[in-house]
């Protein structure tokens, strides 16, 4: 028994010396880059933080992209104020938790006014993943490495 306990104490104390594999060379930019704005479907949730004019609030977000079609969700806690946006970058619809549908310029005019800005929905799937718009002007300066 004395050998086993032994022989599990060294085991252990030899684990704890080895070193981790070292880590993989950061990937290039350009090709991380590309490779985000090629992703046609995804999803991600978490919490946000809005500040509007002198107002400001949190929410819980799930946003689900196919395409160019953006469906996002914003609400509080228990599902309170429960908000769902879709946008497709021309096409802007929102409902309410009341059930409430408002479309079109309707739509934009009270996410402006909520927001106290207008949003850019087109560039907006592109802003959470980390990536400019492919087709919009955009400025990197990268390392000798190829890193952001």
């Amino acid at each position: 028994m004395f050998r086993l306990c032994l022989f599990a104490v060294c085991a252990l104390t030899l684990a704890g010396c080895a070193t981790p594999p070292p880590a993989p060379p950061p990937a290039d930019w350009n090709t991380v880059k590309e490779q985000l704005q090629s992703l046609q479907r995804w999803q991600a949730t978490g919490r946000t933080a809005i500040t509007a004019a002198n107002d400001g609030w949190t929410a819980s977000m799930e946003w689900k992209q196919d395409a160019a079609v953006s469906q996002i969700r914003l609400y509080g806690p228990f599902g309170a104020g429960a908000l769902r946006i879709t946008t497709d970058g021309d096409s802007l619809d929102i409902e309410t938790s009341r059930g409430e549908k408002i479309t079109g310029d309707d739509a934009r005019a009270m996410l402006e006014y909520t927001l106290g800005a207008a949003l850019p929905l087109r560039h907006m799937r592109f802003w959470l993943l980390g990536v400019p718009e492919p087709e919009a002007p955009a400025m990197a300066q990268l390392d000798e490495s190829g890193r952001l």
